[in-house]
C-alpha cells in the first residue's frame, strides 16, 4: 500500500472512529437498563441516563439527604429536579430531573419566559386552575 492509500485509510478510519462517539447531547435522556449501560459520567435512573452532578446519584430517603436537588423517592436517589417548582428557572426537563433556563415563553409552564434571565415567570392563581378572585 502506498504512503497517500495508507494516509487516506487513517483518515477514513478516524472518522468513523469519530462518527461513533456520542455526544453529551444525545445521551442526556437516553434510555438505559441493565444490557444498556450509560457512559462512565452518566447514571441510570428509572430508565434514562443522567448526568451525574454535585449531588445526582447520591442515596436518600427525602430531600434533605440531597446537598442541592430533590429525592426522587421511587429510586431513592437525588435528582435536579422533579417539578418546575424544584428549579429556580422554574422549568425542569422532567425526563432527565434537570432544571433548565428557558429561551421562549412556550417552554414556560406559565407561558412567560424572561429571555434575559432564562427564568419562567410565575404561573399565576388563575393559570395554576385558581380563580384569581
Amino acid at each position: 500500500m502506498g504512503l497517500v492509500a495508507m494516509r487516506l485509510a487513517f483518515f477514513l478510519s478516524a472518522v468513523l472512529v469519530t462518527a461513533a462517539c456520542v455526544s453529551d447531547a444525545a445521551v442526556e435522556g437516553a434510555e438505559c437498563d441493565t444490557s444498556h449501560l450509560c457512559p462512565a459520567s452518566y447514571l441510570c435512573v428509572d430508565g434514562v441516563c443522567l448526568e451525574k452532578g454535585p449531588s445526582v446519584g447520591l442515596k436518600c430517603s427525602s430531600d434533605d439527604d440531597c446537598p442541592a436537588g430533590v429525592c426522587l423517592t421511587g429510586s431513592r436517589v437525588c435528582v435536579g429536579c422533579i417539578d418546575h417548582a424544584d428549579c429556580v428557572s422554574r422549568l425542569c426537563e422532567k425526563v432527565t430531573h434537570i432544571c433548565k433556563g428557558c429561551k421562549a415563553d412556550y417552554q414556560c409552564p406559565s407561558k412567560d419566559c424572561d429571555e434575559g434571565s432564562g427564568i419562567c415567570a410565575e404561573e399565576s392563581s388563575t393559570e395554576a386552575g385558581g380563580s384569581g378572585n
